[in-house]
C-alpha cells in the first residue's frame, strides 16, 4: 500500500507541472516579425513594469532586443535561433517551474502572454531576434482646406468686451462694442493666418483677459497679449489748455475739453476723433461704461447729458438746486447718481430718450464723491465728508419727483 500511495503522489505532481504549461499556437508566417510593433507592446503590457532602463530586476531590460539579448543576472535572455533554450521563452511560456514570468499575483497585475503571443514571440527568436525601436512616426501635416472653416468654440472675456474665436485651423479675437476685428493669433513657424496645423478645438481666456489658451491636436498654445501703447496729442487735435478727460469703462469712447468749452470724442480703437462740440466751459466730464452717455459739468447749476449715436449727439439739461460737485454712471448708463454742493445726493433715472426722473436719497447730506459697482443690478457708493462710504438701497430713496 505504500507503494501504491507513493506513485500517486508522484503522478499527481507530474500532471500539475504539465498544466502549468502555456501551448504555444501554431503560426505560418513568412515576414519578419516587427520587434516594435508586435513584440514591445506585448512586453509593455506585461513585463516592462520590472525589467525597464529605471527598474531592472534580476538586471534585465526588455525595452530593446539589444538589453534583451544581453540579459541580466542569469546571463543572456535570449539564444538567437534557439527560442527553446532561451530563458526569455522558457520564463513566458512557463516551461520551467522555477522560472515563471509574470509570477503569480504580481502588483503589476501582469498577465501571462496568450499561446498567440507566445508563437509570436518564437518565431522572432527564429528570425534572429532583430528589430529597432524608433519611437513615434513624424505625421505628415497636410493643409487644412480653406473651404473648412467650422467655428467649434468660442470664449468670451470677463468684461464682455472680446470673444475670442476658433473658424478652421485659425483663432481670431472680436471686439464687440466697436464691432471689429482687432486681431489673429498667428504661430509664424506654421505660415500665414495659421494658429495650429489642424482646427482649433477649444479656447479659453483669462479672466485677467492677458492670456489666452487654445488647443488643437495633441497641444496646447498659450497666446498672451501685447499691449501697444500709442500716445493721442490731444494738442495736435486742436484742443487748447485741456480742463478735463474721460475714458469710458470700455475703453473705447475717450472724451476731452478744454476751457473754450470744445468737447472732442474719440475711437481709442482707431484714433479717429469723430465728434467734436462747442459749449460753455467745462469743469469735469463722466462717461458711462459703453461711451454712449455723457454728464458734462460746466459752471452753473445745470448738468448736461449728452446721449451719444453715430449720427450725432442729443442733449438734455438737467436743472440742479446746487452745482454739481461730482457724478457716475450705473454700468448700463441708465442711471446717473448726482452729489450736490450742499453734499446731497439724487439719483436720476432715464425713462425715455429725453425724460429722466430724478430720486432724492434721504438721510445724506455731507456727501462728496459717488461711484457704481457691480452689473446691471449693482449699488451707488457715496463717499461721505465725515468719513466712510454709505451704500445705497432703495430704503434710502425717497418716490421720484417731477421729470425732466
Amino acid at each position: 500500500m505504500l507503494r501504491i500511495f507513493v506513485a500517486v503522489v508522484l503522478l499527481g505532481v507530474i500532471e500539475s507541472s504539465l498544466e502549468g504549461e502555456i501551448p504555444i499556437a501554431q503560426i505560418e508566417r513568412t515576414t519578419l516579425v516587427d520587434f516594435e510593433r508586435e513584440i514591445l507592446p506585448v512586453f509593455n503590457a506585461n513585463c516592462l513594469a520590472c525589467h525597464n532602463q529605471t527598474k531592472s530586476k534580476a538586471g534585465l531590460i526588455l525595452e530593446t532586443p539589444k538589453t534583451i539579448l544581453d540579459g541580466g543576472d542569469s546571463g543572456p535572455s535570449v539564444l538567437v535561433g534557439n527560442p527553446s533554450e532561451s530563458l526569455l521563452m522558457q520564463a513566458a511560456a512557463h516551461l520551467d517551474e522555477d522560472l515563471v514570468m509574470p509570477p503569480v499575483g504580481n502588483k503589476s497585475n501582469a498577465k501571462n502572454l496568450s499561446s498567440e503571443e507566445l508563437a509570436l514571440l518564437q518565431l522572432w527568436i527564429l528570425q534572429g531576434a532583430k528589430g529597432e525601436v524608433r519611437g513615434e512616426s513624424q505625421l505628415e501635416w497636410q493643409p487644412v482646406s480653406e473651404r473648412v472653416q467650422p467655428v467649434y468654440t468660442m470664449d468670451l472675456s470677463k468684461s464682455g468686451r472680446y470673444v475670442a474665436y476658433g473658424r478652421g485651423s485659425e483663432a481670431s479675437v472680436y471686439e464687440i462694442p466697436s464691432r471689429l476685428h482687432v486681431g489673429r493669433l498667428v504661430d509664424p513657424s506654421l505660415g500665414e493666418k495659421r494658429t495650429h496645423l489642424d482646427l482649433v478645438n477649444s479656447i479659453a481666456i483669462h479672466p485677467g483677459g492677458h492670456l489666452i489658451a487654445t488647443g488643437g491636436y495633441r497641444e496646447i498654445k498659450l497666446w498672451e497679449r501685447v499691449n501697444d501703447v500709442e500716445i493721442f496729442s490731444l494738442r495736435d487735435k486742436g484742443l487748447k489748455d485741456v480742463s478735463a478727460v474721460a475714458v469710458s469703462g470700455d475703453g473705447l469712447v475717450m472724451a476731452a475739453s478744454d476751457k473754450t468749452g470744445v468737447i472732442s470724442l474719440w475711437n481709442l480703437s482707431t484714433g479717429e476723433l469723430f465728434q467734436a462740440d462747442d459749449g460753455a466751459p467745462v469743469r469735469k466730464l463722466v462717461l458711462s461704461h459703453s461711451g454712449q452717455d455723457m454728464a458734462v459739468h460746466q459752471e452753473d447749476p445745470i448738468l448736461r447729458v449728452l446721449h451719444i449715436t453715430p449720427d450725432g449727439s442729443t442733449t438734455l439739461s438737467l436743472p440742479l438746486e446746487q452745482m454739481p460737485e461730482a457724478s457716475c454712471w450705473d454700468r448700463e448708463g441708465r442711471r446717473l447718481g448726482i452729489v450736490l454742493n450742499d453734499g446731497s445726493t439724487s439719483i436720476w433715472t432715464r425713462v425715455e430718450e429725453s425724460e429722466y426722473e430724478a430720486l432724492h436719497v434721504n438721510g445724506i447730506s455731507n456727501a462728496r464723491a459717488i461711484t457704481f459697482f457691480g452689473d446691471g443690478d449693482g449699488s451707488f457708493a457715496v463717499g461721505l465728508e465725515t468719513g466712510g462710504v454709505q451704500l445705497l438701497s432703495l430704503i434710502h430713496i425717497s418716490e421720484p419727483t417731477r421729470p425732466y
